[in-house]
């Protein structure tokens, strides 16, 4: 039974509804994927009850997991939720920089607040595997990672890490790589002037045109259009 200032946060991709039968207020937040790994991986380097859930929860397809904050109508929470829910629909100038700028700042003061205030549960059979460092790893080093420079940090043959990847994300290590890249690339086309050939270098893609075939294979539009339409 929720109470009052409660927090529930479900993984992306969860099916779910919400029954409200007397005049309490619920306020539902959805979050796109993409906003977790342009602000929320900033705390993977953390080892905390979020980025241990979101690790788990953000690559597979995951029934029942949960995360239950109970703030207690902590006053400065309630704030934050407003500051976004007012930036979101005031469409203002430098918007999605503030945007990210807030929901970075309510996850690091929900987890300062009320880390020791929650229940959980995390239907996971890999809890011995450091996933959240994994990811963070390739978070920091996406512009020369490579699979046997990886495997090697973690201390994993070849063919075994790339199998734990797999197995733990859904995802081939190539892919998660290109994925990271591509974030970087939209955050970097969308809040710069950079040119689209040092967007290139910089997110570890030496050749543009196959940065621009991977981009346009990805979101149907070259990054130029990407630009002009964001």
């Amino acid at each position: 039974m929720c109470k009052t200032g409660d927090l529930c946060i479900i993984p992306p991709k969860t099916r779910h509804s919400i029954a409200v039968f007397d005049d309490s207020i619920v306020i539902n937040i959805m979050i796109k994927s993409n906003a977790f790994h342009s602000t929320f991986f900033e705390l993977f380097a953390n080892n905390n009850a979020l980025s241990h859930f979101f690790a788990y929860t953000l690559y597979k397809k995951t029934e029942n997991n949960y995360l239950l904050f109970h703030t207690r109508s902590d006053k400065v929470i309630c704030n934050l939720i407003e500051d976004i829910y007012i930036e979101f629909y005031g469409h203002q100038k430098y918007s999605d920089p503030l945007l990210d700028s807030y929901l970075l700042t309510f996850w690091a003061i929900l987890l300062r607040r009320h880390e020791k205030h929650l229940e959980s549960f995390l239907n996971t059979t890999h809890k011995n595997l450091a996933l959240p460092d994994i990811l963070n790893y390739f978070q920091i080093h996406f512009m020369d990672v490579t699979l046997s420079s990886a495997a090697e940090y973690f201390g994993f043959s070849v063919p075994h890490f790339s199998k734990l990847v797999k197995e733990h994300t859904g995802q081939t290590f190539t892919k998660l790589i290109r994925d990271i890249r591509l974030e970087k690339a939209c955050r970097a086309l969308k809040t710069t002037n950079l040119s689209i050939s040092s967007i290139c270098e910089i997110i570890g893609y030496t050749n543009p045109e196959h940065f621009n075939r991977i981009f346009k294979e990805t979101f149907h539009m070259t990054p130029g259009e990407y630009r002009k339409n964001k």
